[in-house]
């Protein structure tokens, strides 16, 4: 339990990801990492508010590194959720950034994946 707290208050850039496989890939790099079940796994129901399990996080003056699939290019609903979703962190003091992946790479795992 004290190694979760430890991260829940780390202080460097947290990397959110859309899916499950993708957060674990950016995790076996050694930084936070935080799964979104899809793009639109991160509000309240019905709000444009963070899930309260957000409220375990240090987001307050942290850097938040948004890592969707690479159709957050090509699908407005995509965009639209990531756009949200750095509206959503703002408001609770964060600093979201969009990490684009290259054009043909659909997450972050087929990415770390590719042969150097």
């Amino acid at each position: 339990m004290a190694v979760l707290a430890a991260a829940c208050e780390d202080p460097t850039p947290l990397w959110l990801c859309e899916g499950e496989k993708k957060t674990l890939a950016v995790a076996q790099l050694g930084v936070p990492a935080v799964g979104l079940e899809s793009a639109w796994g991160w509000p309240l129901k019905g709000t444009r508010e963070l899930l309260p399990d957000f409220g375990f996080l240090r987001l307050r003056g942290r850097t938040v590194e948004l890592l969707p699939d690479s159709d957050v290019r090509t699908n407005r609903l995509i965009a639209q959720s990531m756009w949200r979703l750095a509206e959503a962190l703002r408001r609770v003091g964060a600093h979201p950034r969009l990490v684009l992946l290259p054009p043909g790479v659909k997450g972050a795992d087929d990415f770390l994946q590719r042969p150097a």
